[in-house]
């Protein structure tokens, strides 16, 4: 790989890696999210943050491809490059169908900000107590006078209650202040994908919407605490199948919204895939 002279490298015996480069992919990325889309403020740093993550991919699929001649991994290196990969590949998931949903779906929007939230009782500032108090109304329409009636349905309650099936829970209140134009909110990839799903943004197969779930929940495993059983380790998860799935399934996503196409540079960019 190299020799080390004087603490430093010798950079002319050090093999180098070339992937796609980032301009190449960035005009693929233009079949998909175009320059004069005005739709999106920040589709310029959606596209590079798109077109690194895809590069990165790409070395990571070199890594434990047989075409890496110059470093062997171990088994457990492997496993965890599996990992980024997976992780990677689902980011890149979300960023697409964020951007679909934002221009052809229905994204998810407020016109409310929080300020804070308050759980049952709160010390003033003048240092006095006070109590928080909520009523459940449930909205009647009267058509007859065509107005609109409120009757209570739970009475006041604050503070910790007990449900009819003996379980407590908790009435906190939100205090929010009124914005003067609506923004957007702050979605999971799990509710992207419903949507998604719902508004066939990624076509008619349902099999995408099914193995992008699939690669979601790996995902997850992102953090390493959640274990469901002694078994439940990243060596059990990642593994050459789900290797296989993620690629598969980021190459039909890329084809569905136009990125991989039958052009010679988006064959070369995104060989990888298909292999």
């Amino acid at each position: 790989m190299g020799t080390v002279e004087s603490g430093q490298i010798n950079q002319q015996q050090v093999p180098k890696y070339f992937p796609t480069p980032i301009d190449d992919l960035r005009c693929l990325m233009e079949h998909f999210i175009k320059k004069d889309d005005t739709k999106y403020q920040y589709r310029e740093a959606l596209t590079s943050n798109i077109c690194y993550n895809l590069q990165h991919l790409e070395y990571l699929d070199f890594l434990v491809s047989d075409k890496n001649q110059y470093l062997r991994l171990t088994n457990v290196l492997q496993r965890q490059t599996i990992k980024s990969i997976v992780v990677i590949t689902v980011g890149i998931i979300e960023g697409i169908l964020y951007y679909l949903i934002l221009t052809r779906g229905k994204p998810a929007t407020t016109q409310w900000e929080s300020v804070m939230k308050i759980e049952n009782t709160k010390k003033a500032s003048w240092g006095k107590e006070y109590k928080i108090e909520n009523e459940i109304f449930e909205r009647i329409n009267n058509d007859e006078t065509d107005t609109i009636e409120w009757k209570s349905v739970t009475g006041k309650v604050s503070g910790i209650k007990k449900n009819s099936r003996g379980e407590y829970y908790k009435i906190e209140s939100d205090i929010s202040f009124k914005l003067k134009d609506p923004i957007l909110k702050e979605m999971t990839l799990y509710q992207m994908l419903d949507q998604a799903r719902n508004k066939k943004l990624l076509g008619e197969n349902k099999e995408i919407y099914d193995n992008i779930n699939e690669l979601r929940n790996s995902r997850n495993k992102v953090h390493i605490r959640i274990i469901k059983e002694r078994s439940d380790t990243d060596w059990k998860s990642f593994d050459e199948k789900l290797l296989r799935l993620s690629k598969k399934v980021l190459s039909n996503v890329l084809k569905e919204v136009g990125i991989f196409t039958d052009e010679q540079l988006s064959q070369k960019a995104f060989s990888y895939l298909d292999n």
